[in-house]
């Protein structure tokens, strides 16, 4: 199936929104579940404005755990200016995911990928090895 467009916002709250572009880990983790970085065309942690997160269309929005309480919550990611606007926000397609195993080239790395791997392709059955 088509690759979903996905963005992984990596700094919100009193700043400028960050996400993860090319060469990163959230990249990384993006490819490896079979999406495509809609902010690929960047380098590294970029800061990107409400228009630039309204062009990017992401058709998922990640937000790592750690990051999540200083947004106010889910609630707070949602509310955050222009991602309503984007097709995730539309879709309530914004997925929280854990700092530790998938922002770090660790052991859970794999297990976070293949987690995010069914979000983005609900129609492909995996046999969990949990």
């Amino acid at each position: 199936s088509a690759k979903p467009r996905v963005i992984s916002l990596m700094s919100m709250g009193r700043g400028a929104l960050q996400a993860a572009g090319d060469n990163t880990i959230a990249d990384h983790l993006i490819e490896l579940a079979g999406g495509e970085n809609a902010f690929a065309n960047i380098q590294g942690y970029k800061p990107v404005g409400q228009e630039a997160l309204i062009a990017a269309a992401p058709d998922i929005i990640l937000v790592p755990s750690h990051i999540l309480e200083r947004a106010g919550g889910l609630v707070g990611v949602k509310e955050t200016a222009g991602i309503a606007q984007t097709p995730a926000g539309k879709t309530d397609k914004v997925i929280v995911v854990d700092s530790d195993s998938a922002l770090g080239y660790g052991p859970r790395f794999p297990q976070a990928a293949r987690k995010l791997a069914h979000i983005f392709h609900p129609e492909i059955s995996m046999v969990s090895t949990d």
